[in-house]
């Protein structure tokens, strides 16, 4: 858990929580190698440089959706408030939208690790910030 811990500083400072349409991912890019490679073995993901004249950038990138999801909910209660409203963002571009058991799964256990964060004090508020009924909200923070 420390590892973690220690890559939720360094993305808090460094990292890019992002998505385009369907992709979502997670970026560190810095000078420095040996934090990026040590990020890398935390984060999972690829890992390569940019050169940019004398320059060399480091960069780690997580980009599976259930990968994305699983490090946002294991670092989201170490993070500050603007990380942490970024990384629900990720975390519901990360779940595709559909009524199978296994998407319905996922938002289940996003709304309950949001919740869990105690960013919120209001479960009506949680259910209007994710377009979600309050009803499914109070029974997916009751799990």
């Amino acid at each position: 858990m420390e590892e973690y811990i220690w890559l939720a500083g360094l993305l808090e400072g460094e990292g890019c929580f992002t998505y385009s349409g369907k992709y979502s991912a997670v970026i560190v890019k810095m000078n420095d190698e040996d934090v990026i490679e040590h990020a890398s073995q935390i984060m999972g993901g690829t890992r390569h440089q940019e050169k940019r004249g004398d320059t060399v950038m480091y960069i780690a990138v997580l980009s599976r959706a259930r990968e994305v999801f699983a490090l946002c909910k294991k670092i989201l209660p170490y993070m500050g408030k603007r990380r942490t409203a970024r990384m629900q963002e990720v975390m519901q571009k990360c779940i595709v939208v559909g009524e199978d058991e296994a998407n319905r799964e996922q938002r289940q256990l996003l709304v309950k690790a949001i919740w869990d964060t105690g960013k919120f004090k209001n479960k009506n508020v949680l259910a209007k910030t994710l377009g979600l009924s309050t009803t499914n909200v109070y029974n997916w923070t009751s799990i």
